[in-house]
């Protein structure tokens, strides 16, 4: 009777030590947020007014290296959506555009606790992100546009080309499973053509996204 009681207790101790085990290591996750979006270029766009600004949601996958390393493999998603309202020398400008993104690259986690990763509540976790992927671009006037300065060439419609976006954020732990992220990703134009202006001065669109969303962990 002594040894099948010590054979069970054996028996559930590598049981949970197991599953207590797994939820100390560094997991792979997925993460479902949304948040803002615009993209910056040749209009005159107030950074406090609604108008300026569209919706972005995304997807992410992240797969560590290894379960100690700070080093992260990413897949991502992302769907962007905006009507736009500013002025070029006075003129009414109200461009909508939308964009879907969907690449992979790294993450890095800047804070070095990460290795052992044995989460706690509250626990922050900031993070720097590079990666690369396929982008299609869709851009036309929502009102017509004059487009009585000489400078600028419209170049409304739409198009697939490659691209890559800079992302930096951190984790806020909740549990060993669950954390906020929040995130704010940076892609390059150097066409100068994802606000439908192309002007021969200027040095390239910028398109901005961020927001907050879940992380789980696997």
């Amino acid at each position: 009777m002594r040894e099948t009681k010590f054979a069970a207790l054996l028996i559930w101790s590598l049981l949970f030590s197991t599953v207590a085990g797994s939820l100390h290591a560094q997991h792979k996750s997925i993460m479902i947020g949304g948040g803002l979006s615009t993209v910056l270029g040749d209009a005159d766009l107030d950074i406090i007014d609604w108008y300026s600004y569209g919706y972005s949601l995304t997807a992410r996958y992240i797969q560590p290296f290894k379960k100690t390393d700070r080093w992260n493999i990413t897949f991502e998603y992302t769907y962007s959506s905006m009507t736009q309202q500013g002025y070029i020398t006075k003129e009414l400008y109200r461009p909508s555009i939308s964009q879907n993104y969907i690449g992979a690259g790294c993450r890095f986690y800047l804070f070095n606790t990460i290795k052992e990763y044995n989460p706690y509540f509250m626990e922050f976790l900031p993070f720097l992100e590079a990666s690369g992927g396929l982008l299609t671009h869709s851009m036309s006037f929502a009102e017509p546009y004059a487009n009585s300065n000489d400078n600028y060439e419209l170049t409304d419609g739409s198009y697939i080309t490659a691209t890559v976006q800079l992302t930096g954020g951190a984790l806020l732990v909740l549990s060993q499973h669950w954390a906020l992220e929040g995130f704010i990703g940076f892609r390059f134009d150097p066409t100068d053509k994802w606000d439908g202006l192309k002007n021969p001065d200027s040095l390239g669109d910028v398109f901005v996204h961020g927001g907050i969303g879940i992380n789980y962990a696997l």
